[in-house]
């Protein structure tokens, strides 16, 4: 099955947008994707400490929440999937691939509830965001060599590196595996074309032959054996 996380920068959706990192996971079957993400419930930032401040506008999070922290809710994330199908070209995205056993493990303690607290510094004052928070459940499924680290204060600006960097690792990589391949093309058809005139009809024939029989031989033993 698989699972990732989606990333919207800073400002992607509107002036004050925060940026957002949500999970989503496929059930084993790939019939059904799931999106979960951390928030927190603006109304809670009305008068939070009873001096009279209303916090609850996106331009006014940022005064409260570097401070502060607020209870947290784990949510359905049809927001944060729309906002990423309308903002795909700015979205990043990183997946993998883990053990069907996992499904409802991972259903389980991604269900929608209230959970923990919730801070624009998770680590001051010692909670999460929604990068902390996604970062730290994805961790516990993906393989230890590919593990997402932890970055300073759960910041946008710093996850963003990170999935730069996979991004171009992934790329670095798949450069590799084409390079390889047309440098084995290039040296078969270096070695083919060393090959007399004479013989090569009688190479591409036996080529085409041993193909063939291996087909036969294949279609034989599943006609015995079914």
């Amino acid at each position: 099955m698989k699972i990732g996380l989606i990333l919207r920068p800073k400002g992607t959706a509107y002036k004050h947008d925060p940026g957002h990192l949500m999970l989503y996971f496929r059930d084993p079957s790939g019939e059904k994707t799931y999106y979960r993400g951390f928030y927190f419930n603006p109304e809670n930032l009305i008068d939070p400490d009873g001096s009279g401040e209303d916090y609850s506008e996106p331009e006014r999070w940022r005064e409260y929440l570097f401070d502060n922290k607020t209870p947290g809710v784990i949510k359905n994330d049809f927001r944060g999937k729309k906002l990423a199908e309308k903002f795909s070209e700015k979205v990043l995205k990183l997946d993998w691939e883990i053990d069907d056993e996992n499904f409802q493990h991972l259903v389980a303690i991604a269900k929608p509830r209230e959970f923990e607290h919730y801070s624009f510094n998770p680590e001051t004052n010692k909670c999460h965001n929604c990068i902390t928070w996604a970062i730290t459940l994805i961790n516990y499924f993906i393989p230890n060599e590919e593990r997402i680290p932890n970055v300073r204060e759960g910041r946008i600006k710093h996850i963003i590196k990170v999935f730069d960097r996979r991004r171009i690792d992934s790329l670095q990589t798949r450069s590799v595996i084409i390079d390889r391949i047309q440098d084995t093309i290039e040296y078969n058809n270096s070695a083919f074309s060393r090959v007399e005139p004479r013989y090569r009809r009688r190479l591409i024939i036996a080529c085409i032959g041993s193909a063939c029989l291996g087909w036969l031989v294949y279609l034989l033993g599943y006609w015995l054996v079914y």
